[in-house]
Order: structure tokens, then sequence, then C-alpha cells
């Protein structure tokens, strides 16, 4: 045990001391821009604007529950998805800094799920709601915040299933 915490601080220590933690912050920084900028930009057009009639529509809804409106109608669940969010996005800085730089997909699909994960909490913080609005007719409206999300648990999957020195599909090198 006292090895194992022996090894997690010097791969933090290597993490904080490395250049890949200058980079992950520009990436976060950059999505959460990204997020927060397409949000206030689609504020100004109007409730619903057709993209491509059918597939792709700018329509802002205001969301005060989580993916597909879940719980949005309790009076607790914003403050419940706060907390919620504070505690994860901990829990993904940590492991974030106990994850050995030469991990690059585990710690980029983790600086994606933080970006995603912080885009939504401003939202529900400053405005009591979340900024939906890429709609797509045939399935939901979402944001680039829930984007990130997705494309992080995709590449935590691929990670995990491709990558990771216990991999489950893990290539032979023979």
């Amino acid at each position: 045990m006292k090895e194992k915490l022996m090894q997690m601080k010097s791969t933090m220590k290597e993490n904080l001391h490395g250049k890949n933690i200058f980079l992950y912050a520009c990436v976060f920084f950059g999505l959460l821009a990204f997020d927060l900028g397409t949000k206030a930009i689609a504020d100004c057009f109007e409730p619903h604007f057709p993209v491509i009639k059918g597939f792709l529509h700018i329509d802002i809804t205001h969301n005060t529950g989580a993916a597909f409106s879940f719980l949005g109608d309790k009076e607790w669940a914003m403050t419940f998805f706060i907390v919620l969010t504070v505690f994860v996005c901990i829990g993904l800085t940590v492991w974030l800094f106990c994850t050995s730089p030469k991990k690059v997909l585990l710690q980029l699909s983790i600086v994606f799920l933080i970006s995603g994960a912080m885009g939504n909490f401003i939202d529900r913080v400053c405005l009591q709601f979340v900024r939906d609005f890429v709609n797509f007719p045939w399935f939901a409206n979402c944001n680039f915040a829930d984007f990130f999300i997705t494309a992080g648990c995709v590449m935590l999957f691929v990670h995990l299933l491709f990558t990771d020195d216990e991999a489950l599909f893990k290539p032979s090198h023979e």
C-alpha cells in the first residue's frame, strides 16, 4: 500500500512538472470557451432556426435537469447536479494527476469530461438552467458541453478497451 502511494505521489509530481499539464490546461480552457461562446451566440438567434431542414436545427431550450431533462421537474435537482458536478470534477482532476503522463488518451478523455461538465456547471450556477441549442429533430436537444462529455467517454472506452496496460483487446506485439 505504501509503495502504491509513493508511486502515485511520483506520478503526480511528474504530471505537475511535465509539459502535458500546460497542453491539457489549454485544451480545457479552449473547450470551455468554445462551449460557453456557442451558447452565447445561440442566445442571439430566434428560438427555432433550421440549419439543415429536418436534420439539424438551432432550438434554444433551458434544461433544468440532466440529459433528456432527467429530474428537471424536481425542486432539488439543480442543487443535486451542482454538488454532483463538483465531486465528479474533483475526482476526475485527482485521477488526471495520478495518471501516468504516458497515457495521453486517458488524460485527454478526462480533460474532455471535465470541460463538458464545467460548461454545464457554469450554466447551472449562473443561470439556474443549462442552455441547449443543437437540435437533431430525430434525437434530442443538446450543446457542445454534452458533445465533449460524449467524446470523453468514447476516448475513455477506447483507452480501456485497446490501449491500457490491462486492455480487454490489447494488441499482441509478437
